[in-house]
Parts: C-alpha cells; structure tokens; sequence
C-alpha cells in the first residue's frame, strides 16, 4: 500500500511490533519521546535500512547536547535528518518557556519540528501548544512545522490561526480515533476539504493500530467527490514530497 504513518513510536513493550507495522506502510516517523524510547530504538537501527523512508524525531530535552546526539544518531541509524519533538504536557512547559525555546532552537541545526498537539488534563498551564507553533512558525519559516494530532477539539482554531504559514503541516494521528465519535470528526473533515496538502496520515502506533485508524479516515472522506484526491494527498504525496 501506497502509504506513509508520519506519527509512530516504539513499542516498549513489544520492540518488534513496529518491524510489522512497517510492512504495511512506505515508512513515515518515528517519534522518541522519551530516553527509554529513544534507546529502544536505537538498538533496532535496522528500522532504517529497509529501504523505505523511516526518519527519527527525538524529544529535545533527553539529552544535553542535541546537535552532537543527532550526528551519533545519523552515523548509527544511516539517516541524514533528524527532527525536533516539543512536547508541553510531558515536558511541562508554560508561556514563560516559549521564548527561551525559540532562542534554544535558535543556535541548532535541525530538520523539522513536530509539536504535541492534543491538550488534555487538568495542567492547563501546559496547553500552550498553538502559541508556540505560532512562534515557531513566525521564527523558524524554512522549517517544516507539524501539529501532531492537528490540534484535537480545537483542530479548527489551529487552522484558522496558523492559515498564512506555508510551513504548517498538521498529522491526524490520534484524534482521527480517539474521537471519532464527536463533533471533531466533521471538523477533520473541513481540514481535509481546505488543506489537503498540508495534512498528514498517522496512526499514533502503537496507540492505535494501522486498520482501525484507515476505516476511520475513510469514514470522515465518505461522501467527498474530491475523496480520492483527498486520499492520495493525505496517505501518500504531502509526507513523500515533504519530509
């Protein structure tokens, strides 16, 4: 199948799942985000040499020295990128960190950038995640950015704000699933009708699993005359040509 999950992680459980869900799919990223999972992966570099396109994304506080990381990581796994995790309720971050994050990124060298986008919990201090894609967008604007889960519930709040920036990506891992049974179901809808090229196929894997979250992309586009196109766009062409 024609197809790239731009939002996996490892299995801590099961390490070797993922070699599975891979057979289904062109390749996509993976996602560390955390030391545990970062090293998880590292010890299946083979991940990466199956000759489909799998890149890395690492939380950017596991290690000290990001950049010399990254240039061990590329040397282990044979990739040539490596992309930036942000993650406000795992890393509690609030208002007062935005700026300190934009000057630390600032002095690095790094491929995209993908942002925890799905604000749940009773820490609102840390649902400050679409005013710093909002930065970083504003700063970063030859920079890929992702809102990974496409925002959840407030997916529409996060398109109409970020709509002028052409770096803007958002993947509907997630929430395609978790809330399938809710209004946001017709507002993924909108998205995949008014930014095709900017949205992205994921799983979430192994939160959920490759079947489940295609019957449930398939259900939103039921109906659409542009489906097909939306189809091609979302599973397969804006991952290949981007990323």
């Amino acid at each position: 199948m024609e197809l790239f999950d731009a939002h996996m992680h490892i299995d801590l459980k099961n390490e070797d799942r993922l070699y599975k869900h891979l057979e289904g799919i062109s390749g996509g990223t993976v996602i560390a985000n955390s030391l545990e999972e970062l090293e998880a992966v590292l010890r299946h570099q083979e991940l990466f040499s199956t000759g489909k396109k799998v890149q890395l994304c690492v939380l950017w506080d596991v290690v000290k020295d990001f950049e010399k990381q990254a240039e061990e990581w590329k040397w282990i796994t044979g990739m040539e990128k490596v992309g930036v995790k942000l993650h406000p309720r795992i890393q509690n971050l609030t208002f007062t960190d935005i700026d300190k994050i934009v000057q630390g990124l600032s002095k690095m060298d790094f491929d995209n950038i993908v942002v925890d986008a799905f604000e749940v919990g009773h820490r609102i201090e840390n649902h400050i995640s679409l005013f710093l894609i909002l930065e970083l967008a504003k700063a970063f604007p030859e920079k890929k950015i992702i809102a990974a889960h496409a925002g959840g519930y407030r997916c529409l709040e996060y398109l109409l704000v970020l709509k002028d920036f052409k770096n803007m990506f958002y993947d509907i891992s997630f929430t395609v699933n978790y809330l399938k049974h809710s209004s946001v179901s017709l507002d993924i809808r909108h998205l995949l009708c008014v930014r095709r090229d900017k949205i992205l196929f994921g799983t979430d894997f192994p939160e959920y699993g490759l079947d489940e979250t295609l019957d449930n992309f398939n259900s939103i586009i039921q109906g659409l005359e542009e489906k097909e196109e939306i189809r091609r766009f979302v599973l397969y062409e804006n991952y290949k040509n981007n990323f």
